[in-house]
């Protein structure tokens, strides 16, 4: 009986180790799928910005800065209100999907109040995060933005300026983590490690009880 039995529980763990639930490991700072190469920037209109407004050597931490547009293009939005802005966003895939959170800090190099305003971006939504309050301090988040992205989704973050003059906002934002979504019937590496180890122990352990004629009938 337990000579018919063992195959078939081998074969029942490898399948499980195998195409067990999982996930892609969990990310702390800009890294990996969150890596900076993965963002694309982009600016509002046209020469409003560029891509050195974004300042990404301590990613890898969890730390970037970004900086508003502040060369007079459109400024005071040419009397039309719009002002300029620059994107940093990303597309998320199934790997990228799960829950955000970040931490941020706020400067206004600007003494006008609501010129410049840092923002989150979900879908090309914009959340405001902070703006400018008239006083040159900065601001900081009392606790952490926590939010969910799904397949399809677009994220990203925004410094926008009405007036695209008298100093850049500066956003900084730390402490980023992602937290993927769990993958049903994803493989697994780990447990299919153990599926082989277990395969390997019950073919040797079998061997040794026919060696010594146990009777596993």
């Amino acid at each position: 009986m337990l000579k018919a039995v063992i195959p078939s529980l081998i074969g029942l763990s490898t399948t499980i180790a195998i195409f067990a639930p999982s996930s892609a490991l969990a990310i702390s700072g800009f890294t990996g799928e969150y890596a900076p190469g993965n963002f694309t920037f982009s600016t509002s209109p046209g020469g409003a910005g560029t891509v050195a407004d974004v300042d990404t050597p301590n990613a890898a931490t969890g730390t970037i800065i970004f900086y508003g547009p502040d060369n007079g293009v459109n400024s005071l939005g040419d009397l039309t209100g719009t002002g300029a802005q620059s994107d940093w966003t990303i597309n998320i895939t199934t790997t990228r999907a799960g829950n955000i959170t970040f931490t941020w800090a706020y400067t206004p190099f600007d003494s006008a109040i609501s010129d410049d305003t840092a923002y989150y971006l979900l879908n090309g939504t914009p959340t405001t995060i902070a703006t400018n309050d008239g006083t040159f301090n900065t601001q900081t988040s009392g606790s952490p933005i926590s939010l969910t992205v799904a397949n399809g989704d677009t994220f990203g973050f925004r410094v926008g300026t009405l007036s695209n003059t008298s100093g850049s906002g500066e956003f900084t934002v730390n402490t980023f983590d992602f937290t993927p979504t769990p993958v049903p019937f994803d493989v697994n590496s780990n447990l299919g490690l153990f599926a082989l180890a277990t395969l390997y122990g019950g073919h040797r352990w079998y061997k040794r009880c026919k060696f010594n004629r146990i009777n596993l009938d």
